[in-house]
């Protein structure tokens, strides 16, 4: 899994990663200010208030199910047409820390896609593997060496 490409399988084709957070943030920076605009300290909410309050959430909703709706049909994907995934054990809760990369991380949505792969393995049978992250990106040799 990655960042410019969601994930590559082990014949070296990627996903490409659709960044629906990125895409829609304009929007989203547009009914923010609006929702700001609208609200009015120690005084009751009004209904305008109201109205881009709700039209800000359900930009929101649309992102997150875009994502999930990214993930299910990926993961069913990967998982038909395999008999064996193995996939990163990656720490995504710790990977998100980093201030540079955590909006990238996080609009990846990886955590969504391990368990939609999980989920899918036990449903058609397919055995899924977590690998330890250590090393995974390191070259090796025929004699089991890191290559330094």
């Amino acid at each position: 899994m990655g960042i410019s490409s969601f994930y590559t399988d082990s014949d070296g084709n990627k996903a490409v990663n659709p960044k629906y957070l990125r895409r829609s943030e304009k929007a989203l920076k547009r009914l923010q200010k609006r929702v700001s605009r609208k609200f009015k300290r120690g005084e009751p909410q009004s209904n305008n208030y109201k109205k881009a309050k709700q039209k800000l959430a359900k930009k929101h909703l649309k992102v997150s199910r875009q994502r999930k709706d990214f993930a299910v049909k990926t993961a069913l994907c990967v998982v038909r047409s395999n008999d064996l995934v193995a996939y990163e054990d990656l720490k995504v809760r710790n990977l998100v820390k980093n201030h540079c990369l955590a909006k990238s991380i996080s609009d990846a949505s990886w955590t969504m896609f391990r368990t939609w792969v999980e989920y899918f393995g036990k449903v058609f049978g397919t055995v899924t593997v977590a690998v330890p992250p250590h090393y995974t990106s390191q070259n090796w040799c025929d004699s089991f060496h890191r290559n330094k």
